[in-house]
């Protein structure tokens, strides 16, 4: 194998792998589980596009799906889980640092799915 080659399969493209940005990691916004993760990034991938530049839309969108993914909420989202969203996605936007994090994961995904043919 070439040096230079990283050793990524074809659907685990390198420019998927957000957890090697320290900065990412170490804002919480990303599942832990490698499973989770790359079920994270793949919704994403597919949500982000509807949501524009709107970044209470996007901070939403990675609360809501990181909850889910980790069972915290169900389907459904009841009063309670509009409410949890609500406080979390409140701590994040005032939180200039992890707000920036949470919108970096969004530009990167969309940079990433808009180079796919």
């Amino acid at each position: 194998m070439n040096s230079n080659m990283e050793p990524h399969s074809q659907s685990d493209p390198q420019l998927f792998h957000l957890e090697s940005d320290d900065e990412l990691v170490s804002s919480g916004l990303l599942p832990r589980k490698q499973e989770l993760h790359q079920k994270f990034i793949e919704t994403l991938q597919n949500v982000l596009p509807h949501l524009g530049k709107d970044e209470s839309k996007i901070v939403s969108a990675l609360i809501i799906l990181a909850l889910k993914l980790e069972g915290i909420i169900g389907k459904d989202i009841s009063e309670k889980d509009s409410k949890l969203i609500e406080i979390l996605k409140e701590m994040i936007i005032q939180n200039e640092e992890k707000k920036d994090s949470a919108i970096k994961i969004a530009e990167r995904l969309m940079k990433a799915n808009n180079k796919k043919p």
